[in-house]
């Protein structure tokens, strides 16, 4: 099984496109190149925790947060894990479609981990990713 971890990709951040220089002219054009970068390098079986900020949230949309990032996710392989990020604004008791982890702790061969988007402090023998 392949496990992926990402975060911090914005989709629909013009500020984030020219603060960093992503070398499109319009977020449409980095919206579609990462979608077709993903798709081409993550297949539907594969896992994804993806460790926030998915996008800006459009503050003149008529969807949710929640509904802008599904509508993200379904355009994208892979089972989604999302660990939300200071732009993800899910609130507890969401009914989103993909699954919401805040503070998944995991481990792989002996190690421990812990995703989180912004985190505070680890415990001394844990990986934070």
């Amino acid at each position: 099984m392949k496990v992926f971890v990402i975060s911090d990709l914005h989709f629909d951040d013009d500020e984030v496109r020219e603060q960093f220089n992503r070398p499109f002219s319009n977020t449409e054009d980095m919206n579609r190149f990462l979608i077709e970068q993903w798709n081409s390098t993550v297949s539907e079986t594969y896992s994804v925790l993806f460790v926030g900020d998915v996008l800006m949230p459009k503050s003149d949309s008529q969807n949710s947060v929640q509904n802008q990032i599904q509508y993200r996710f379904e355009q994208l392989n892979g089972n989604i894990v999302l660990i939300p990020g200071n732009h993800d604004e899910i609130g507890p008791g969401n009914d989103a479609t993909f699954r919401v982890e805040r503070r998944p702790e995991f481990q792989v061969s002996g190690v421990d981990f812990c995703c989180q988007h912004r985190p505070p402090s680890s415990q001394q023998d844990q990986w934070v990713i």
